[in-house]
């Protein structure tokens, strides 16, 4: 059976969240995350305290607590390359939840479970927990038999000189990207701190179920500008509901009538921005 947050006592629902209380999802950095097998690496982890990044599966877009199927020590400061193995392959277009947490108890062993009183604690970044949701994509996962081979890239090529080539290239000014630093939620509407669009078009917020988006129908959106665009605000018919996954799609405007139109039967649409044949879509909690 399944534990999800609002059925799991007292601090499970914290982690829920309550009345427009935001997720903090500033510390646990998702981009340029690998996957091999049942293998995640994160980049870099900044923790405040020594603790534990921990990862929970999502059933039905409710993150399942206070179970998780992966954990590894953090120290205080930043954790560079942070691996977790999760006992079983990662899904691809699955989505799951990484989740910080302080050692507490004093015994250097990771304790989170059903019905425990001392237990290690979630970081907490105010009033909210720290985590961030992310989405297994094909572009992510490697083949553990082709990790150091030489199509991985050239050794003389580290991070910083692959980012200086793709500025002087003009790549990164307009590969479309949805910032996921700092999401900011309260009540129905989201703030996004950039995102990056290759030309004119709107920010979509769609639904889930069972894990994946509603599409087309999408349930609020907004206009952006071809370029970086800051602090973009997208309001929904409803209050984002915590603990629920919800998408951030980018999608250009190719009909010409500066109207956002993709539903159901339309032929004449706003199509969907994509990278490597993949749309440009972020995975967030609602608070």
């Amino acid at each position: 059976m399944f534990n999800k947050f609002m059925t799991t006592g007292a601090i499970a629902a914290l982690l829920a969240g309550t009345g427009g209380a935001a997720f903090a999802q500033t510390m646990i950095n998702t981009d340029g995350a690998t996957f091999s097998g049942s293998e995640v690496e994160f980049e870099n982890i900044e923790a405040p305290n020594d603790g534990w990044l921990v990862i929970h599966e999502v059933v039905d877009g409710q993150v399942v607590a206070p179970a998780s199927i992966g954990h590894a020590w953090l120290e205080a400061g930043t954790n560079d390359e942070v691996e977790i193995d999760i006992g079983t392959g990662f899904e691809e277009g699955r989505t799951y939840v990484a989740m910080m947490h302080d050692e507490t108890n004093g015994n250097e062993s990771y304790d989170f479970a059903e019905g425990s009183t001392d237990v290690d604690t979630p970081t907490m970044n105010g009033d909210a927990p720290v985590v961030r949701e992310f989405v297994v994509q094909k572009a992510m996962m490697m083949d553990p038999d082709d990790m150091g081979s030489d199509d991985m890239g050239s050794d003389d090529m580290d991070s910083d000189d692959m980012e200086e080539t793709m500025e002087k290239s003009g790549m990164m000014d307009m590969m479309p990207m949805i910032g996921n630093d700092a999401i900011m939620i309260s009540g129905n509407t989201a703030t996004f701190p950039m995102v990056m669009a290759a030309q004119d078009g709107y920010l979509t917020i769609h639904a889930t179920e069972n894990g994946a988006p509603v599409i087309p129908g999408a349930i609020g959106h907004t206009m952006i500008m071809a370029g970086e665009n800051s602090d973009v605000a997208v309001e929904i018919d409803a209050p984002f509901v915590a603990g629920q996954s919800y998408v951030a799609m980018i999608h250009a405007e190719t009909n010409g009538n500066e109207s956002y139109e993709f539903g159901e039967g339309m032929t004449d649409v706003d199509v969907p921005a994509v990278v490597d044949g993949k749309p440009v879509t972020l995975s967030f909690m609602g608070g």
